[in-house]
């Protein structure tokens, strides 16, 4: 059993051998010409055409038979110890060697061309993930936008928005004092009014006046000197509240203080 394992493998290496030598050379020229219209690796490409028509030469000179295939041929040139053999057989050394690589190199090729498309298409799929969800951020903008819109008036116009109602001035002019609505009642909710003097002190308190707006008879300063006044808040749903006010003659410094 091992004989006719060990006499297949023998035979079949010299006929894979054979075979080799003779499609070799034109399977090279082939290879190498396509590289060259395609420009790719042109000086070896180039290289290796020269060497298949030296080959072609080569087994074509002297007085063999011409029945002999390539093989044949290079056998008796070696065996003849002639240069020409000797040069054959280096060149289809190198043959060999050429046509390994390129094989090699345009499977590389081919697998990088096999991840770059992948790439490119998951990058693709990647932009149109990227543009959908900006078109999606951008509708929601959009659509949102009357309502945030809508939102910052009703927070400006309700808590925000300053309406000057009592502006009120000592008995000398000297000093005076302000009070403003605070936006504007929310349904049956109190109003919010702002004092304030001359300086960045000021007192936020609310009046419940049955959801309605702020006026000048819902505040009463009563000024008690140039320096003392007293602020009374008055609403349709709650009882009178007085705020004194106070300004230290020698510092300016203000003060309101609430009077049970």
């Amino acid at each position: 059993m091992l004989d006719y394992i060990s006499s297949v493998a023998y035979f079949g290496s010299i006929a894979v051998t054979m075979l080799s030598i003779q499609i070799l050379p034109l399977l090279s020229l082939v290879i190498a010409l396509i590289q060259l219209f395609f420009k790719v690796r042109a000086k070896t490409s180039f290289l290796t055409v020269l060497i298949t028509i030296f080959i072609k030469v080569g087994h074509d000179r002297g007085t063999l038979d011409k029945g002999h295939i390539e093989i044949g041929r290079l056998i008796d040139y070696i065996y003849d110890h002639s240069l020409l053999g000797y040069t054959l057989l280096l060149s289809y050394i190198y043959l060999f060697f050429w046509f390994i690589y390129s094989l090699v190199w345009w499977i590389r090729k081919y697998i990088e061309n096999r991840f770059k498309e992948v790439n490119d298409r998951r990058d693709k799929d990647q932009a149109i993930v990227t543009r959908k969800r900006k078109v999606l951020v951008l509708f929601c903008i959009l659509a949102f936008l009357p309502f945030i819109l809508f939102t910052g008036y009703y927070s400006h116009q309700y808590y925000l928005q300053r309406t000057l109602i009592v502006e009120s001035h000592s008995p000398r002019n000297i000093n005076k004092i302000e009070v403003f609505e605070k936006g504007k009642p929310a349904f049956i909710g109190p109003s919010m009014i702002e004092a304030r003097g001359h300086s960045l002190i000021y007192i936020n308190r609310p009046v419940f006046n049955d959801g309605n707006a702020l006026s000048s008879g819902n505040v009463l300063v009563i000024w008690e000197g140039d320096y003392r006044a007293t602020i009374i808040l008055q609403g349709k749903g709650q009882e009178d509240e007085k705020i004194q006010f106070m300004i230290s003659p020698k510092t300016g410094e203000e003060t309101f203080k609430v009077l049970r």
